[in-house]
C-alpha cells in the first residue's frame, strides 16, 4: 500500500527516487515467441496499473521500461544489460523473453549487478537455478509431467505431447 511498512519516502536504490521505481522486461512482440508471447506487456501493464491506482509501492509509482528482443538470446541478454547498466532499472519485472533471461542468466548478468528478475513465467526449468530470478509459475517440464500424470491417472496407457521441435520447452518437458 502507499503507507503501509517501512516506507522512507526517499531515493533508496538504483532506480528508486521518493516517487517512482524503474523496473524493465524483455518482451518478444516480434520473432517466433510473438505467437505466445505478444500479449505479455498487456498482462504486466495490467498489474502494474493496479498497484499504481493504490498507491503504488510505499508511494512510490511503478515506471517499466519494455524493449522487444525478438526472443533472440544475444538481443535480449544485451538489452537486459542495458536496462541494468544504461537505464539503471531497479529490478527486471517479469521479462517474458525467455531466451533472454536465460542467456543473461548463464552469464552472471544479475548476479554481478545483483538485479532481481521478478516474476518470470518460469518457461524454462534454468530460471529455477539462478538465486536473482523469482519464477511465478511452474516450469514446462513440471506441467508436461502434471499433464502425463493427469492422463495416467485417467485411464490412458499411451500417452503422448506432440510438440514443435523449434519450441525447446516441448523437448526439456
Amino acid at each position: 500500500g502507499a503507507t503501509s511498512g517501512n516506507c522512507s519516502g526517499g531515493a533508496t536504490d538504483t532506480g528508486v527516487t521518493a516517487n517512482s521505481i524503474k523496473l524493465g522486461a524483455t518482451v518478444a512482440e516480434s520473432g517466433i515467441a510473438k505467437a505466445f508471447l505478444v500479449e505479455a506487456r498487456q498482462g504486466i501493464e495490467a498489474y502494474k496499473n493496479r498497484v499504481n491506482s493504490q498507491g503504488g509501492v510505499c508511494g512510490r509509482t511503478l515506471t517499466i521500461k519494455y524493449v522487444d528482443d525478438g526472443w533472440s538470446p544475444d538481443t535480449g541478454k544485451r538489452n537486459l544489460e542495458n536496462l541494468i547498466n544504461e537505464d539503471k532499472v531497479f529490478a527486471l519485472a517479469v521479462s517474458p523473453s525467455s531466451e533472454g533471461v536465460n542467456a543473461a542468466s548463464t552469464a552472471g548478468v544479475f548476479r554481478n549487478a545483483g538485479v532481481p528478475v521478478v516474476g518470470t513465467i518460469g518457461l524454462e526449468a534454468s530460471q529455477y537455478k539462478d538465486p536473482f530470478i523469482f519464477p511465478v509459475a511452474a516450469a514446462t517440464v513440471t506441467l508436461l509431467h502434471v499433464m502425463m500424470q493427469k492422463a495416467w491417472d485417467d485411464g490412458a496407457r499411451n500417452p503422448a505431447i506432440v510438440f514443435d521441435g523449434q519450441y525447446k520447452f516441448g523437448t526439456e518437458g
